[in-house]
């Protein structure tokens, strides 16, 4: 019972230690510190650095994956899982250093190999609740599952940026809301709105007789009974600068 409280503790201490510095960075001394226990009493449990380091990064893997599953088994409208999936990946992934990424590619290439299937879960736990929402009603039917995660993913890496949390004054859950507002209201689908843009009333094609095709603005009160000069004419007589215009030119 003792080793699995301290395997917990040990892990629990290793991934927030790997997190902040990385691979290179992460020895046994600084873990043993920060745990205030011995290097033997780590190594009783974890045979190497190594062997550590794997098990952090696959033991955070798993709790996203965990919370992922529980966020597409919730009984809600796809509208809610979105936010609630979209949010969950951005507070995780947010914490993921590039350095680290790159040095789990040089040293742990297997485990890079477990991360890409994490991603591909991730985009396919996005994909299923967008097509939930499409088949629903709630979202619009052409929007790309695998585009819309990379703009998740986006919103990560501009999250992260100290420029944009200095100049929008915002802190980074800020930052995230009104992204995720932007995105939610651009895949939405509204009542006489498609992606926020408001489409053509069918009224206002038929007016025009054409379907719209040839349709000009009106300018200056033309074809409402006034000429340019506000002065009255008869409808579809040229108006009268028109017809001096036209007579001098005749001459």
């Amino acid at each position: 019972m003792k080793k699995d409280e301290n395997a917990r503790r040990i892990l629990e201490e290793a991934e927030r230690l790997a997190f902040e510095v990385g691979y290179r960075r992460f020895n046994m001394d600084d873990l043993a510190q920060r745990l205030r226990i011995s290097k033997k009493t780590i190594y009783e449990t974890f045979s190497s650095k190594d062997e550590l380091f794997t098990t952090v990064l696959n033991r955070r893997a798993g709790k996203i994956l965990r919370r992922v599953q529980e966020i597409l088994d919730l009984d809600s409208d796809a509208m809610t899982k979105l936010y609630l999936m979209s949010k969950h990946v951005v507070d995780e992934v947010s914490h993921i250093k590039p350095s680290l990424v790159k040095e789990v590619e040089t040293y742990f290439p297997d485990v890079f190999d477990v991360y890409g299937d994490f991603y591909r879960k991730i985009v396919g736990g996005l994909t299923a609740i967008i097509e939930e929402g499409a088949r629903n009603g709630e979202f619009r039917t052409d929007v790309n599952p695998v585009v819309f995660a990379y703009m998740v993913q986006g919103i990560v890496d501009l999250s992260s940026s100290p420029y944009l949390l200095i100049e929008s004054g915002l802190s980074l859950d800020e930052v995230y809301t009104a992204f995720m507002k932007i995105l939610m209201e651009g895949i939405v689908k509204k009542d006489g709105e498609y992606g926020g843009m408001a489409t053509a009333p069918a009224a206002s094609l038929e007016e025009t007789g054409d379907g719209g095709r040839g349709a000009r603005p009106r300018e200056n009160g033309a074809g409402t009974g006034q000429d340019r000069s506000g002065q009255g004419y008869r409808e579809g007589e040229p108006d009268r600068k028109g017809s001096r215009s036209n007579a001098a030119e005749a001459t």
